[in-house]
């Protein structure tokens, strides 16, 4: 990893990693990133009133990102719409570098479950290309978040840290799903009005 003078969670959702990687790595916690607690999630939102939301939702302290090389925590990274506009925020702010630290691995499969991402397409670790290793796809993510690098949990460390890890769910990071019931995604195409991921050529 490059030189790094602060990390910066996302609060709230990076606190708690982004105290660990702090610790870790003895390198000082800025709570430069503040939010809004009246904002819902923004990547459930389609695109115009997402970009509406983050600007809403988070707010950057100048003061402690001027001339610092930034690590930027959070839980996971899935369409890449709030990191993007955050990477933007953090250098018009002064930052000199801006890294992204994922909590996660990438997380590339559809899931339709819970979280309301039932499209591949619309997943900004989800490519076609299933010979490109992890370090092509960090570099890609990280172009298409206007970030310095991007760095992901593995997947062997995130299945370590469950205690009853047969009983959990890691469809959205393998594309192996428990139940085969997973939904054609022609189907579901019309029920969602914005599916599109940014785009990697930024």
């Amino acid at each position: 990893m490059a030189p790094i003078d602060c990390i910066v969670p996302m609060v709230a959702s990076g606190l708690s990693a982004g105290i660990g990687v702090a610790q870790v790595l003895d390198i000082e916690l800025r709570l430069a990133i503040n939010r809004n607690p009246f904002v819902g999630r923004n990547f459930l939102e389609g695109r115009q009133t997402a970009s509406q939301h983050i600007s809403l939702k988070h707010s950057i302290d100048p003061f402690m990102v001027e001339g610092k090389r930034v690590a930027v925590v959070d839980d996971s990274l899935i369409r890449g719409r709030t990191a993007r506009t955050t990477v933007a925020e953090l250098r018009r702010f002064g930052a000199i570098e801006v890294h992204w630290i994922v909590a996660t691995p990438p997380f590339r499969a559809r899931c339709f479950y819970g979280l309301d991402t039932p499209f591949s397409q619309e997943l900004l670790a989800h490519r076609d290309d299933e010979t490109r290793d992890e370090t092509a796809l960090a570099a890609d993510v990280a172009k298409a978040i206007g970030a310095d690098s991007v760095f992901y949990l593995p997947f062997e460390d995130y299945y370590k840290s469950f205690s009853r890890s047969a009983s959990c769910c890691f469809s959205c990071f393998s594309g192996e799903y428990p139940a085969d019931n997973a939904p054609d995604e022609d189907d579901l195409i019309g029920q969602r009005c914005d599916i599109s991921p940014l785009p990697l050529e930024c």
